[in-house]
């Protein structure tokens, strides 16, 4: 499941960054990297660029990147094992890393990790409202859950917490986006 959601997030990244004018190869290039896992490695060229896909040998770990036909590059990486050390915001204490994107392109790089705690919600929404008091806190009670968001900075630098939890959930969603 969890390489699933990865495969998802990174599709819907490749898309974003690609446009919708190159949407269908985009697709049909994750779904040759799905199918190339096991080489770990593979490149579509086409007249409007490259697009490489690479992925570790144990397949936790996937990485596209996109050069245009001027030679700018896009980069995703997906994973459970991506490196937080680059992450300014706080990481709530014993909470449990599920899984990453780092996003690298010419005007700079955009960090998301997804975390998990068992504590409550009320705990978790605490620990990061006293961290960052200064941001614009959204604290949202729904129908089937909680939200709490907590813009730090403005984009271009966009950095943000959100803190979620639905009621038939036992455990709490953190995630943590940053700007460099």
């Amino acid at each position: 499941m969890l390489r699933n959601t990865a495969l998802s997030i990174l599709l819907l990244s490749v898309l974003l960054l690609l446009g919708c004018s190159r949407a269908r190869q985009a697709k049909q290039a994750i779904q040759t990297g799905r199918q190339l896992q096991q080489t770990g490695k593979t490149t579509i060229k086409t007249d409007e660029g490259e697009l490489q896909i690479k992925t570790d040998k144990a397949g936790e770990q996937t990485t596209i990147t996109v050069a245009d036909e001027s030679g700018e590059k896009h980069s995703i990486t997906v994973g459970a094992d991506l490196d937080t050390s680059e992450l300014s915001l706080a990481i709530y204490p014993g909470a449990t890393k599920e899984h990453g994107q780092v996003s690298t392109t010419d005007q700079g790089k955009q960090l998301s990790f997804v975390f998990t705690t068992t504590d409550s919600f009320e705990k978790v929404a605490d620990f990061y409202k006293a961290k960052y008091s200064d941001g614009k806190i959204s604290d949202i009670k729904m129908p089937d859950g909680r939200l709490l968001n907590i813009g730090i900075a403005e984009p271009p630098n966009m950095t943000s917490v959100a803190v979620q939890q639905t009621d038939d959930e036992d455990q709490v969603t953190i995630i943590l986006i940053e700007q460099k």
